[in-house]
C-alpha cells in the first residue's frame, strides 16, 4: 500500500492524487506501484488520466506517464488538466469520443495523435479523433464526425460522405473555416470574437440548412446521427 499516491476510477478517466510536499522520486515509485497492482483491473482501457495535488513540470508528467505505462497496459489518450472545472469539459468530451471509438470495428473511426501544423493537412475515411490541436493553417478532413481534443483554429470539413447530420466537436474552437457535407460556416465577426472570449467546448451542426456553432451541452448527447 501506498502513501503518498491514491488513484481512483471516474467516468472516462483515472484519477491520481499525490502528496504535495513527497520527494518526487517517492511519488515516481509509489505510482508504479499502485499501477503494478491494479494492472489487472484496468487491462487494456483507454482513459484519460489526471494527477492532482501538486503542480508538475512537463518533465514530471512525462516521467509520471512512463511509469504508468510501464506497469500495465493501459491506453492513456489525454493528460487532463489540473483545473477542476475545465478537466470537467475535458474529460466529458473524452467520453464522447469514446462513444465513437466503440464502434470503429463497423465504421472504422481513427485517432490522430498529436497537432495538426501550419500546411499540414489530414483525411479521414471515418470519422476521426484528434488528440491534440489543429493550428491555424492546417486542414481536416474526414467523411464522418471530427472531435478535436484540443484547440481548433484550422480548417475542418465533416460530412464529406454528404450526410448532413454529422458534426465538428473541439474543446476550444476559433477558427473561420468550417464546412459539414454540402454547406460551410459563413464568417461571422461577432461570433468568432465571442468564441475567443468563451473557451469553451462547442460543437458545429447543421440546423435549418445552415451551419451553426454552439455551446456543447454535456446535460444531452452529442448530436444524434447514423454512423453506419
Amino acid at each position: 500500500m501506498t502513501e503518498n499516491v491514491t488513484i481512483k476510477s471516474f467516468s472516462g478517466g483515472i484519477r491520481v492524487k499525490l502528496a504535495e510536499d513527497a520527494d518526487f522520486d517517492l511519488l515516481l515509485q509509489e505510482t508504479k506501484e499502485s499501477f503494478a497492482d491494479a494492472a489487472a483491473f484496468f487491462k487494456d482501457a483507454s482513459v484519460a488520466l489526471q494527477f492532482q495535488g501538486r503542480r508538475l513540470s512537463e518533465e514530471e508528467s512525462d516521467r509520471l506517464l512512463d511509469a504508468v505505462r510501464s506497469v500495465c497496459s493501459l491506453h492513456i489518450i489525454c493528460l487532463v488538466c489540473t483545473d477542476e472545472e475545465a478537466g470537467d469539459y475535458y474529460t466529458k468530451l473524452v467520453e464522447a469520443a469514446n462513444e465513437e471509438a466503440v464502434i470503429k470495428r463497423e465504421q472504422n473511426c481513427q485517432f490522430y495523435k498529436g497537432t495538426l501544423r501550419d500546411g499540414e493537412a489530414f483525411e479521414s475515411a471515418s470519422s476521426v479523433i484528434v488528440l491534440g490541436d489543429v493550428q491555424k493553417g492546417a486542414f481536416i478532413a474526414a467523411k464522418g464526425n471530427i472531435i478535436v481534443l484540443g484547440r481548433l483554429s484550422g480548417s475542418a470539413y465533416a460530412g464529406g460522405d454528404g450526410r448532413r447530420e454529422r458534426f465538428i466537436a473541439a474543446l476550444q474552437l476559433d477558427t473561420e473555416e468550417l464546412r459539414i457535407a454540402d454547406l460551410r460556416y459563413k464568417k461571422d465577426m461577432k461570433s468568432i470574437i465571442a468564441m475567443r472570449k468563451k473557451q469553451i467546448p462547442k460543437t458545429v451542426v447543421i440546423r435549418q440548412d445552415k451551419v451553426m456553432i454552439r455551446e456543447l451541452d454535456f446535460t444531452k448527447e452529442l448530436p444524434e446521427n447514423n454512423l453506419h
